[in-house]
């Protein structure tokens, strides 16, 4: 993994020899947490589907996971990848959020518990 500073389409999710399995230890850690859940049953092989997705990239292993859970949950909506985006990269925090939207034709960003018009 690259520093804090890294972008999250640089990052790397395995390294070196690959024997050691982080997402067969992270699945683990839900089952010992939620195998009594009401639900878990039916979202297990969901999780297990996702974890067992071989992609080292982060970016694209979140991504992944974003469209299969949408699908699970029938949410039928356009995602779409910032970093496929043309963007300035000089600008920062607010100011990208903001060109991305206006590239995009997005004039709200949905936040927990608000929503915030932004152009």
């Amino acid at each position: 993994m690259k520093n804090s500073s890294s972008f999250i389409n640089e990052i790397e999710l395995m390294g070196g020899d690959g024997k050691y399995d982080p997402m067969r230890k992270l699945y683990m850690t839900f089952e010992m947490a939620y195998k009594k859940a009401p639900y878990f049953t039916e979202v297990s092989g969901l999780l297990e589907e996702i974890l067992n997705h071989k992609e080292n990239n982060l970016s694209k292993f979140i991504e992944y996971s974003i469209r299969k859970i949408s699908d699970y949950l029938d949410i039928d909506t356009e995602i779409i990848v910032s970093s496929d985006i043309v963007k300035d990269e000089e600008l920062v925090r607010e100011q990208r959020v903001m060109d991305i939207c206006k590239k995009t034709r997005r004039y709200e960003i949905h936040q927990p518990y608000r929503r915030k018009r932004i152009i």
